[in-house]
C-alpha cells in the first residue's frame, strides 16, 4: 500500500507535459533528488529507468508510455528497503519466478508474491501454471510415464 501512494504522489505531484526530446527534468522530492524522462507528459524512457531517485531511497523505475514496464529485470527497484518489482505494461508479471520481492528487513518479514499478466498466484500455484504452459511438458510426462509404468499429469 505504501509503494502505491508513493506512485500516485509522485505522478500528482509533478505532472509535467514535456515534448519529445527534450532534456529530463530535474526535480526535487523529499529531500532527495527526482530524474525523470517524460514523452507527450508521460514517465518513458526505453533505454534506462525513466525515474532516478538519488539520495536517502535510491530508487529506480522503469517506465514506458506512463506505465511500468521492463523486460530484463525488475521495473521497480528501491535500494533502501531491497524491495523489487518485476512489471510489464503496467502490470505486476513474472515467469521465472517472484513478481514482487522484499527482502527479511521490510516490515521485519521478507515476503514473495507471484504474478501473471496481473493475476496474483500462490507459489503452488504459480508453478503449476507455468508447468502446464511449458510446451515440453508432454514429451516430459510421457517419458516419465514410460519409464515408471505409471500415468502422469499435474
Amino acid at each position: 500500500m505504501k509503494m502505491k501512494n508513493q506512485y500516485k504522489i509522485l505522478a500528482e505531484k509533478y505532472e509535467q507535459v514535456l515534448e519529445a526530446g527534450q532534456e529530463p527534468v530535474m526535480t526535487s522530492y523529499d529531500g532527495g533528488r527526482i530524474k525523470e524522462w517524460r514523452l507527450n507528459g508521460k514517465l518513458h524512457r526505453l533505454n534506462g529507468p525513466a525515474v532516478k531517485i538519488v539520495g536517502r531511497d535510491g530508487r529506480e523505475e522503469w517506465w514506458q508510455n506512463g506505465k511500468l514496464h521492463r523486460l530484463d529485470g525488475p521495473a521497480f527497484v528501491d535500494r533502501d528497503s531491497g524491495q523489487q518489482e518485476w512489471h510489464q505494461n503496467g502490470k505486476l508479471h513474472r515467469l521465472d519466478g517472484p513478481a514482487v520481492v522484499r527482502p527479511d528487513n521490510y516490515y521485519a518479514y521478507g515476503t514473495k508474491e507471484w504474478f501473471i499478466n496481473g493475476k496474483e498466484y500462490s507459489e503452488k500455484e504459480f508453478n503449476k501454471e507455468i508447468w502446464n504452459r511449458n510446451p515440453a511438458r508432454q514429451n516430459i510426462l510421457k517419458k516419465a510415464s514410460d519409464e515408471t509404468g505409471i500415468e502422469m499429469d499435474i
